[in-house]
């Protein structure tokens, strides 16, 4: 069986040709915008979502399926990616899927959901749900130039 290890939504990952390893910047967790929601509204802040699997055993090889999805607040599907993870050959394996933004047609917290269909099986099992919170600014709550990814401004106010 294959098994997920972790999910993070982050604006880059970088592997490293000589190690493998990956190097994760900027971990999202919220994203603050200076601009007034819209209807089939999109922000365009580039960012990645990146899943480790790996075999439960490591002496079987094995194969599944992975999806991710992501939800928004109102509970509607709006992104739907899905990976073939084969691990018959090696045993951990990353998928990663880029994204140019997100559409957010209002605040609140959307939700990276990881599923993965085992070989054989026709069930899918959600095995991770990586929460991303949007705030739009109002108007009357704006500062100028206010683009958060993370972290609160500091104010003289």
């Amino acid at each position: 069986m294959v098994k997920h290890v972790w999910t993070v939504i982050c604006s880059r990952a970088v592997i490293d040709r000589e190690s493998n390893n990956v190097s994760l910047e900027n971990v999202l967790e919220r994203i603050r915008i200076n601009a007034e929601p819209e209807p089939d509204g999109f922000i365009g802040i580039p960012f990645t979502v990146i899943s480790l699997w790996i075999r439960e055993n490591d002496e079987l090889p094995t194969k599944s399926k992975t999806r991710l999805e992501m939800v928004s607040p109102s509970g509607e599907t709006r992104v739907v990616n899905e990976v073939d993870v084969d691990l018959t050959e090696y045993i951990r394996f990353r998928s990663i899927t880029r994204f140019s933004g997100i559409p957010a047609d209002r605040s609140g917290r959307y939700s990276f959901r990881v599923a993965v269909q085992q070989e054989g099986s026709k069930d899918w099992d959600i095995v991770a749900e990586v929460p991303l919170s949007v705030t739009f600014i109002q108007k009357s709550d704006r500062k100028e130039n206010l683009e958060l990814l993370g972290e609160e401004v500091p104010s003289n106010e």
